[in-house]
C-alpha cells in the first residue's frame, strides 16, 4: 500500500510502493514535496485541506502526478498525529483508482447509449401513435415538454426528469388497442365506449411491462389517471400509493388536454386548465405540482407553443376535461 509521511507540505518519507507509483526515488519526492506529486488545480484539494485541519482526519479522491507528467485518481486517507519528536506529521495513504474510473467512465458512457436508445425508441413509438390518431397528433410530445418542466423545476434528478419526459411522450400508448373512428368521434361517447377507453392506461402498462424497462416507465403509464382522492383508474389508487412521476404526468395531461381542441369540442383554454388544477390542488391532484405548474405558466410564461397566447372560449366539459 502506497505510504508516505509529510509535515507542513515537505515529504518525509515514502515506502516502495509509492515511489513506484509515483515514478520517483524518495529523495525526488523529499525534494520536490506535495505540490510537486498533488495536483494542485484540483478544485477538491483545499477542502481536503480544510476538512483535514478542522477534524485530524480526512478521506478524499484526488488528483496525483506520476514523475512522467501523467495526472491519475487517488483515494487517499490522510490523518495527522504527533512524531516522536514531538513535530505535527502527516500520514497518507494512497490507493491508485485508476482502472476503477475507467470501469466507471465506461459504465456510464453504456448507460447513456442505452438511455438514448430508450429515447429514440420512445420517440418512434410516440410518433406511430400520433400518426393514428390526428385529433391528439403532438399532444404526447406537449405533454412531454410540461411534465418535464415540471419534474425539474420541483428539482427531481437529472435521470428522473428524462424518466418523465418519455413515459409522457408514450403515456396514451394503451389507445392503440381502441378504435380509431371512436377517438376521432365528433360525439360524446357512450358509457360502454368510455369505459372502453378508460381501459387504456391498463393496455399501455402491460404492453410496456414486457419490455422490462429500467425504469418506471410502465408504472407511471398505468397511473397517470389516478387521482389523490382515488376517484381515478384504473386501481382507484390513493395518495401515496401514486408514483410522484405519475401525478406529474396527470397534471401535465389535464392541462394539455383541456388546453387543446379535440374532434368534439374546442378547447377550453389555458386559462380554464389551470382553474381547473388549481381549484383540485390537493383534493385530486398533487399540492406541490400543481403549485409548480401555476408558476411555470403565470410566472414563467411557459408556452406549449405560440398560438397559445390567444385562449378559446371556455366551453361545457367534455369527456377528457381531466385528460382521458
Amino acid at each position: 500500500m502506497p505510504f508516505l509521511t509529510m509535515s507542513d507540505g515537505s515529504i518525509l518519507d515514502a515506502n516502495r510502493a509509492a515511489c513506484e507509483m509515483l515514478g520517483r526515488p524518495v529523495e525526488d519526492l523529499r525534494n520536490i514535496g506535495r505540490d510537486g506529486v498533488v495536483d494542485t488545480s484540483d478544485p477538491r484539494l483545499q477542502g481536503a485541506l480544510e476538512d483535514r485541519a478542522r477534524t485530524g482526519m480526512v478521506n478524499s479522491e484526488l488528483t496525483m502526478i506520476r514523475a512522467s507528467g501523467e495526472r491519475f485518481p487517488v483515494d487517499m486517507t490522510s490523518t495527522v498525529f504527533t512524531g516522536s519528536d514531538g513535530r505535527q506529521k502527516t500520514s497518507l495513504i494512497v490507493r491508485d483508482i485508476s482502472a476503477r474510473k475507467t470501469i466507471e467512465e465506461e459504465r456510464k458512457a453504456t448507460t447513456e447509449k442505452l438511455r438514448k436508445s430508450l429515447a429514440a425508441t420512445i420517440e418512434v413509438i410516440s410518433i406511430m401513435l400520433e400518426t393514428r390518431d390526428p385529433y391528439t397528433a403532438g399532444h404526447q410530445r406537449k405533454v412531454s415538454r410540461l411534465a418535464g418542466s415540471i419534474a425539474q423545476e420541483m428539482g427531481l434528478p437529472g435521470d428522473a426528469v428524462d424518466t418523465v419526459r418519455m413515459a409522457a411522450n408514450i403515456h396514451d400508448i394503451g389507445k392503440i388497442s381502441v378504435p380509431a373512428e371512436m377517438l376521432a368521434k365528433p360525439t360524446n361517447l357512450s358509457d360502454v365506449e368510455m369505459e372502453f377507453i378508460r381501459m387504456h392506461p391498463r393496455t399501455g402498462y402491460d404492453i410496456l411491462k414486457v419490455a422490462d424497462l429500467p425504469v418506471p416507465i410502465a408504472e407511471m403509464v398505468l397511473q397517470h389517471h389516478e387521482r389523490l382522492d382515488g376517484s381515478g383508474y384504473p386501481q382507484g389508487l390513493r395518495n401515496g400509493e401514486i408514483l410522484l412521476e405519475a401525478q406529474i404526468l396527470a397534471v401535465a395531461d389535464v392541462v394539455e388536454a383541456m388546453a387543446s381542441h379535440r374532434p368534439y369540442r374546442s378547447a377550453f383554454g389555458i386559462g380554464a386548465a389551470l382553474d381547473e388544477i388549481e381549484r383540485n390542488k390537493g383534493s385530486l391532484y398533487h399540492p406541490d405540482v400543481v403549485a409548480t405548474c401555476l408558476a411555470l405558466f403565470r410566472e414563467k410564461g411557459f408556452l406549449f407553443n405560440a398560438e397559445e397566447e390567444d385562449e378559446h372560449p371556455l366551453l361545457p366539459p367534455a369527456r377528457d376535461h381531466i385528460g382521458v
